[in-house]
């Protein structure tokens, strides 16, 4: 019924499907019908339940698609064998895509395949042809991409060591999202290079990548080539105040910023400070989210107890017409006193 109903609009230009989740027999009636959608332009398969058999059954038939600009796949459990069947149509696919969603592709495991490490092969599969590889292989014709997600997928500092240098020659990117893969400092060493490149870019989303003072420090110097950013997000590194200090410098810059994201992280009293700075000549500032994760740190008990009077809810303050969300106090137990600091400096700060 899929297959007819696709085959009746010849003339479909966007397909979107998320959030429709499918079994095989619908992913291969799927795969047959898309060669009549000759003028699509856009498909959307994000969280559809397509696994390593409906990705091979999509390769087959995604190079005819001789329109498409957008292609978006993320939150599907394709591991590291779905990766590699999509990668050799995705070269097909070269100067025509402009937008790749490849997000959280093992989303659908227990174990994560890690599709950007080598080494983390399907039994069987010959050495120099793993997922890290074939990811990059993939990229590197894509020359006009403009969009590209490649988050939660567990690539780490091997997988990013063979992807920065693909990464730095896309230069027509305006959205470059990483987050959550376990970059450390050795990824944030190899992906500084490729960042710097990127002066197109408008969004960066680095968020959850376990960077810590270290790498930040190192990216530092590549985010302050970024001078067209309007978005940068940073929440969740574990940043502390010298972190905050390197950042800081490269903000300084960014005259064009206008969504600064710097929640979850360890700036205290000495980071706040030199944010404050950095931020003082952002005119164009609309968004900045500095909350902290009190109810990450906070006992079940006390997560269920009625909020004390003195624990009071991230509330927006407006600075003309910027909003600010801060974590204005805390008087939780479980909360450090300089964290708490922290928030009442913010508050201070910026939010008067």
């Amino acid at each position: 019924m899929l297959r007819r109903s696709l085959q009746q609009i010849a003339t479909l230009e966007d397909l979107n499907l998320s959030y429709s989740w499918m079994e095989l027999i619908q992913h291969e009636a799927l795969a047959a019908a898309l060669p009549a959608l000759t003028r699509m332009q856009r498909l959307a398969l994000n969280c559809c339940g397509i696994a390593a058999d409906g990705a091979h059954a999509l390769a087959a038939t995604l190079p005819r698609l001789r329109h498409l600009r957008a292609l978006e796949l993320g939150k599907n459990p394709l591991g590291v064998e779905g990766v590699l069947a999509l990668a050799s149509a995705i070269v097909a696919l070269s100067g025509l895509l402009t937008k790749l969603h490849l997000g959280e592709t093992d989303s659908g495991t227990a174990k994560r395949a890690y599709i950007g490490e080598p080494g983390r092969r399907p039994m069987g599969m010959p050495t120099g042809h793993g997922p890290g590889e074939a990811l990059a292989a993939a990229l590197a014709p894509l020359t006009g991409l403009k969009c590209l997600q490649l988050g939660g997928n567990g690539i780490g500092r091997l997988g990013v060591g063979m992807l920065a240098p693909v990464l730095g020659s896309l230069t027509r990117l305006s959205w470059l999202s990483m987050q959550g893969n376990p970059l450390h400092q050795d990824g944030a060493v190899a992906l500084a290079p490729a960042v710097s490149k990127l002066s197109c870019l408008s969004g960066l989303n680095l968020g959850g990548t376990e960077l810590g003072d270290a790498g930040a420090a190192c990216l530092a110097p590549a985010l302050a080539a970024l001078t067209r950013l309007t978005l940068l997000s940073l929440d969740g590194n574990a940043i502390g105040g010298e972190g905050a200090a390197a950042c800081a410098a490269a903000l300084a810059g960014m005259g064009q910023l206008q969504e600064l994201f710097l929640g979850g992280n360890l700036l205290h009293h000495n980071g706040c400070v030199v944010i404050k700075t950095a931020l003082s000549g952002m005119i164009h500032l609309a968004n900045l989210n500095l909350t902290s994760k009190i109810q990450v740190l906070m006992p079940r008990s006390a997560r269920a107890a009625p909020r004390p009077s003195a624990l009071r809810s991230p509330s927006w303050r407006r600075r003309g017409r910027r909003s600010v969300l801060v974590q204005t106090g805390c008087s939780s137990p479980s909360v450090s006193a300089p964290q708490a600091c922290t928030w009442h400096t913010m508050a201070s700060t910026l939010a008067a």
